[in-house]
């Protein structure tokens, strides 16, 4: 199974991707030197969507995407408030 790890802050919504994001999403799933056809994929993260929508090109027999904003806050959010 492929790893694939994305972590964004911020997007827009907007549904233009542009050429710098576009260049960024084919530096994380390195388009060219990995081959994702036939396999299975997970997505830590996910942002926007641009790598899922990216890596469906690909062809992969299945994409797990994973959202990891709550759990993170669930885990740190408590440490933070304690003295």
């Amino acid at each position: 199974m492929a790893l694939v790890c994305w972590c964004a802050i911020a997007h827009s919504f907007s549904t233009d991707i542009s050429e710098s994001d576009l260049i960024y999403t084919e530096t994380l799933m390195q388009r060219g030197k990995e081959n994702y056809e036939g396999k299975e994929i997970v997505i830590l993260g996910g942002g926007d969507g641009a790598l899922l929508w990216e890596l469906l090109k690909e062809k992969p027999k299945f994409v797990y995407m994973l959202e990891v904003g709550i759990i993170l806050m669930c885990c740190y959010l408590p440490a933070l408030f304690q003295k």
